[in-house]
């Protein structure tokens, strides 16, 4: 099971080392009481915040602001807060 989920991993976080893989699959197997199950190796991934990592989130490059006129959130450039 463990080079199935390693392959699954690196595919995902290809810089990943093989110790923190293995950490991930000892808490799996920890969680599932002995047994390694697909189910338990997402809960640890989640848990440990490498499924949001996955979303790949686009960052907001102001601050949003709401304009009464057009009802609508607007999004200033940053450089003229300052």
């Amino acid at each position: 099971m463990f080079p199935i989920l390693r392959e699954l991993i690196l595919y995902f976080f290809p810089k990943m080392p093989d110790y923190e893989i293995a950490i991930l699959f000892r808490e799996s197997w920890s969680l599932g009481a002995g047994k390694v199950t697909i189910e338990n190796f997402f809960t640890v991934l989640s848990e440990r915040g490498h499924m949001i990592k996955m979303l790949n989130l686009p960052l907001l490059n102001g601050f949003p602001e709401y304009s009464e006129l057009s009802n609508k959130m607007i999004i200033n450039d940053p450089s003229d807060l300052h």
